[in-house]
């Protein structure tokens, strides 16, 4: 059996780790793990994503993330992603730019167990100037031709958020993939967050719509509303007023205060400060066309 508590999932998680994060920007972030961290001493973190949010926002702002694999980090239509800028302008946090296809190319080659994947499209890129060791630009052996290519980097830790798992691991979501798999497939460890945990029978079931297999998960913790604020697709959309209150919190300063009104002792508590009352506003609402 593989389901443990939160606490126990994040406490594997060790100083200096590379942790990429499921998701995609206000969607399926997996923050109840990143707050699981933020309450934990545990520092010099590395984070991947292709595009994302508040869970790489809140652990530059928390000093935990000093270096971040990104190909967008920013709160969409909400506007930027404060503790990010202000970390990296302040050359506190390693900022390693590429794009989200860069990004997943990383992934894929340690998905493969190669060194580098060769990658099309950045003619008259500028990343291929400020990328350092990252992006480069090699000879195709088969062509002589100049090609770039990216650098493979394998995680120590995956963390993705599920609509439901077993306790084997096993892994399904309503939506789209948005870098659940890959992140699964390039882990060291890989670890899973669940608004709910079912019957093994559920999936026996029904076994080809698990989207993560249970041999490629570590460990799996249920945590009803643990993409909050962010969107868990199919249960509950993004709390944009939530949001909000982060940014302005995090603009003039009171980063902090917003720890101190929100963060609390464990999952539980934190569902009691910032979803009191108002749970069936967030609903998930499928658009009719």
């Amino acid at each position: 059996m593989k389901r443990r508590p939160l606490a126990d999932l994040a406490a594997a998680v060790d100083d200096g780790d590379v942790v990429a994060l499921g998701g995609k920007t206000l969607h399926r972030a997996p923050m109840a793990f990143v707050r699981e961290l933020a309450r934990r001493d545990v520092s010099d973190l590395t984070l991947m994503g292709l595009a994302n949010s508040m869970d790489v926002d809140l652990l530059c702002g928390t000093g935990q993330a000093t270096a971040v694999h990104y190909g967008y980090v920013g709160f969409e239509a909400l506007g930027l992603a404060p503790n990010f800028r202000r970390r990296v302008e302040a050359d506190e946090v390693d900022a390693r730019e590429g794009t989200c296809y860069t990004v997943a190319t990383m992934l894929r080659g340690a998905k493969q167990g190669v060194p580098f994947l060769p990658v099309a499209g950045l003619e008259g890129s500028d990343l291929l100037d400020v990328s350092g060791e990252w992006l480069t630009e090699t000879t195709g052996p088969f062509t002589g031709e100049r090609t770039a290519a990216v650098r493979t980097v394998t995680p120590d830790v995956g963390v993705v958020h599920a609509t439901e798992a077993d306790e084997e691991g096993n892994v399904r979501y309503d939506g789209a993939d948005l870098t659940e798999s890959l992140v699964a497939k390039a882990a060291d460890r890989v670890f899973v967050t669940a608004e709910r945990i079912v019957d093994t029978e559920t999936f026996a079931a029904d076994p080809a719509a698990t989207d993560v297999p249970g041999f490629l998960v570590d460990g799996v913790a249920e945590v009803p509303y643990g993409a909050h604020p962010c969107s868990s697709p199919g249960t509950y959309d993004y709390d944009a007023d939530h949001l909000r209150e982060y940014l302005n919190r995090s603009k003039s300063g009171a980063f902090e205060a917003y720890l101190s009104a929100y963060l609390g002792d464990g999952e539980a508590d934190y569902r009691e400060r910032a979803l009191d009352g108002r749970a069936d506003a967030l609903a998930w609402t499928p658009e009719v066309a």
